[in-house]
Protein backbone atom coordinates (compact mmCIF):
# COMPACT_ATOMS: atom_id res chain seq x y z
CA UNK A 1 0.00 0.00 0.00
CA UNK A 2 2.84 2.42 0.79
CA UNK A 3 5.43 1.34 -1.79
CA UNK A 4 6.76 4.42 -3.54
CA UNK A 5 5.19 6.79 -0.99
CA UNK A 6 7.42 9.10 1.05
CA UNK A 7 7.79 7.79 4.59
CA UNK A 8 6.24 10.84 6.27
CA UNK A 9 3.17 10.68 4.03
CA UNK A 10 2.77 6.93 4.60
CA UNK A 11 3.06 7.41 8.37
CA UNK A 12 0.51 10.23 8.32
CA UNK A 13 -2.00 8.04 6.47
CA UNK A 14 -1.33 4.98 8.64
CA UNK A 15 -1.61 6.85 11.94
CA UNK A 16 -4.61 9.00 11.04
CA UNK A 17 -6.52 5.94 9.83
CA UNK A 18 -5.85 4.21 13.15
CA UNK A 19 -6.46 7.01 15.65
CA UNK A 20 -9.53 9.21 15.96
CA UNK A 21 -8.95 12.99 16.06
CA UNK A 22 -5.27 12.70 15.20
CA UNK A 23 -4.11 15.47 12.89
CA UNK A 24 -0.61 15.11 11.51
CA UNK A 25 1.08 17.71 9.36
CA UNK A 26 3.75 15.83 7.41
CA UNK A 27 6.96 17.66 6.59
CA UNK A 28 9.04 16.42 3.70
CA UNK A 29 11.90 18.87 4.30
CA UNK A 30 15.22 18.07 5.88
CA UNK A 31 14.69 18.47 9.64
CA UNK A 32 17.22 21.25 10.17
CA UNK A 33 15.73 23.25 7.28
CA UNK A 34 12.25 22.87 8.80
CA UNK A 35 13.38 23.97 12.29
CA UNK A 36 12.75 27.69 11.90
CA UNK A 37 11.65 29.71 14.96
CA UNK A 38 8.16 30.06 13.44
CA UNK A 39 7.73 26.32 12.83
CA UNK A 40 9.02 25.42 16.29
CA UNK A 41 6.73 28.00 17.90
CA UNK A 42 3.68 26.62 16.03
CA UNK A 43 4.00 23.02 17.34
CA UNK A 44 3.22 22.12 20.93
CA UNK A 45 4.93 18.71 20.59
CA UNK A 46 7.95 17.89 18.44
CA UNK A 47 9.06 14.25 18.28
CA UNK A 48 12.47 13.48 16.86
CA UNK A 49 13.55 9.93 16.10
CA UNK A 50 16.33 10.48 13.58
CA UNK A 51 19.05 8.43 15.27
CA UNK A 52 21.46 11.27 14.53
CA UNK A 53 22.64 12.68 17.89
CA UNK A 54 24.25 15.77 16.34
CA UNK A 55 21.02 16.71 14.54
CA UNK A 56 18.85 15.90 17.56
CA UNK A 57 21.02 18.04 19.83
CA UNK A 58 20.78 20.94 17.38
CA UNK A 59 16.98 20.56 17.16
CA UNK A 60 16.86 20.42 20.96
CA UNK A 61 18.84 23.66 21.17
CA UNK A 62 16.57 25.40 18.66
CA UNK A 63 13.50 24.11 20.51
CA UNK A 64 14.70 25.55 23.82
CA UNK A 65 15.56 28.88 22.17
CA UNK A 66 12.25 29.34 20.34
CA UNK A 67 9.45 27.41 22.07
CA UNK A 68 6.83 29.03 24.29
CA UNK A 69 6.42 27.71 27.84
CA UNK A 70 4.91 24.26 28.10
CA UNK A 71 5.89 22.99 24.66
CA UNK A 72 7.47 19.53 24.42
CA UNK A 73 10.52 18.15 22.60
CA UNK A 74 10.68 14.35 22.72
CA UNK A 75 13.78 12.59 21.46
CA UNK A 76 13.86 8.83 21.13
CA UNK A 77 16.49 6.42 19.88
CA UNK A 78 17.55 2.79 19.81
CA UNK A 79 20.69 1.23 21.10
CA UNK A 80 22.18 -1.26 18.63
CA UNK A 81 22.18 -5.05 18.92
CA UNK A 82 18.88 -5.35 20.81
CA UNK A 83 20.16 -3.96 24.13
CA UNK A 84 17.68 -1.13 24.61
CA UNK A 85 16.00 2.08 23.66
CA UNK A 86 15.48 5.46 25.31
CA UNK A 87 13.29 8.50 25.45
CA UNK A 88 13.86 11.95 26.84
CA UNK A 89 10.99 14.38 27.00
CA UNK A 90 11.97 17.96 27.73
CA UNK A 91 9.64 20.84 28.37
CA UNK A 92 10.50 24.39 27.30
CA UNK A 93 11.46 26.61 30.22
CA UNK A 94 12.08 23.50 32.38
CA UNK A 95 15.33 21.89 33.51
CA UNK A 96 16.64 18.72 31.93
CA UNK A 97 17.01 18.04 28.22
CA UNK A 98 18.78 15.89 25.66
CA UNK A 99 22.04 17.85 25.95
CA UNK A 100 22.22 16.97 29.66
CA UNK A 101 22.91 13.34 28.66
CA UNK A 102 26.10 14.12 26.73
CA UNK A 103 29.61 15.02 27.77
CA UNK A 104 30.37 18.46 26.42
CA UNK A 105 33.44 17.95 24.25
CA UNK A 106 31.99 20.64 22.04
CA UNK A 107 28.55 22.03 21.31
CA UNK A 108 27.12 19.12 19.29
CA UNK A 109 29.46 16.19 19.76
CA UNK A 110 30.47 14.33 22.85
CA UNK A 111 29.72 10.97 24.36
CA UNK A 112 26.29 9.86 25.50
CA UNK A 113 26.85 9.31 29.22
CA UNK A 114 23.94 6.87 29.47
CA UNK A 115 24.97 4.72 26.48
CA UNK A 116 24.53 0.98 26.90
CA UNK A 117 27.67 0.22 24.88
CA UNK A 118 31.24 1.35 25.42
CA UNK A 119 32.07 4.32 23.14
CA UNK A 120 34.30 3.94 20.10
CA UNK A 121 33.10 0.51 18.96
CA UNK A 122 32.14 -0.27 15.40
CA UNK A 123 28.54 -1.43 15.44
CA UNK A 124 27.71 -1.21 11.73
CA UNK A 125 27.52 -4.39 9.71
CA UNK A 126 28.06 -4.97 6.01
CA UNK A 127 26.52 -8.07 4.46
CA UNK A 128 26.48 -7.12 0.77
CA UNK A 129 29.72 -5.27 0.12
CA UNK A 130 29.98 -1.72 -1.13
CA UNK A 131 27.09 0.47 0.00
CA UNK A 132 25.47 -2.20 2.15
CA UNK A 133 26.49 -0.93 5.59
CA UNK A 134 23.77 -0.73 8.24
CA UNK A 135 23.39 -0.56 12.00
CA UNK A 136 21.77 -3.68 13.45
CA UNK A 137 18.41 -2.62 14.91
CA UNK A 138 15.42 -4.91 15.14
CA UNK A 139 11.89 -3.93 14.13
CA UNK A 140 10.58 -5.19 17.47
CA UNK A 141 13.05 -2.95 19.30
CA UNK A 142 11.89 0.03 17.23
CA UNK A 143 8.27 -0.76 18.15
CA UNK A 144 9.13 -1.08 21.83
CA UNK A 145 10.96 2.25 21.76
CA UNK A 146 8.06 3.93 19.94
CA UNK A 147 5.66 2.56 22.55
CA UNK A 148 7.91 3.89 25.32
CA UNK A 149 7.85 7.31 23.62
CA UNK A 150 4.04 7.35 23.50
CA UNK A 151 3.78 6.23 27.13
CA UNK A 152 6.27 8.89 28.18
CA UNK A 153 4.19 11.55 26.45
CA UNK A 154 1.07 10.16 28.17
CA UNK A 155 2.83 10.35 31.57
CA UNK A 156 3.54 14.02 30.98
CA UNK A 157 0.02 14.76 29.72
CA UNK A 158 -1.47 12.98 32.78
CA UNK A 159 0.30 15.24 35.23
CA UNK A 160 3.90 14.09 35.69
CA UNK A 161 5.39 17.54 35.16
CA UNK A 162 8.86 18.46 34.01
CA UNK A 163 11.37 16.59 31.92
CA UNK A 164 11.23 12.78 31.81
CA UNK A 165 13.97 10.30 30.93
CA UNK A 166 13.13 6.62 30.48
CA UNK A 167 14.60 3.55 28.83
CA UNK A 168 14.00 -0.14 28.29
CA UNK A 169 16.77 -2.69 28.72
CA UNK A 170 17.20 -5.72 26.48
CA UNK A 171 19.36 -8.79 26.85
CA UNK A 172 23.06 -8.89 26.08
CA UNK A 173 23.10 -12.07 23.99
CA UNK A 174 23.39 -10.34 20.60
CA UNK A 175 25.98 -7.89 21.95
CA UNK A 176 28.06 -10.79 23.26
CA UNK A 177 27.76 -12.77 20.02
CA UNK A 178 28.94 -9.76 17.97
CA UNK A 179 31.78 -8.78 20.34
CA UNK A 180 30.10 -5.52 21.39
CA UNK A 181 31.13 -4.48 24.89
CA UNK A 182 28.33 -3.20 27.09
CA UNK A 183 28.89 -0.17 29.31
CA UNK A 184 28.88 0.16 33.10
CA UNK A 185 25.53 1.98 32.75
CA UNK A 186 24.02 -1.08 31.04
CA UNK A 187 25.69 -3.50 33.45
CA UNK A 188 24.39 -1.54 36.47
CA UNK A 189 20.84 -2.61 35.55
CA UNK A 190 21.67 -6.25 36.35
CA UNK A 191 22.56 -7.81 39.68
CA UNK A 192 24.17 -10.79 37.94
CA UNK A 193 26.81 -9.35 35.61
CA UNK A 194 27.57 -12.75 34.00
CA UNK A 195 25.78 -14.43 31.11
Amino acid sequence: QYVGVEKVLALKTFLEEGYIDLNIIPVTKVAIDWATPENIDNHSVIISATGNPTLERRLNQLFHQHSPAGHIFLSTWLEPVEIGGRVILSVSESQGCLNCLFTSENEFSGVLMTSFIQPGQKVTRNLTGCGGAFTPFSGLDAQQTALLAVRTLEKYRCGQGGSIYDCWIGGREVANSTQITTSAVYDSHFTDKKD
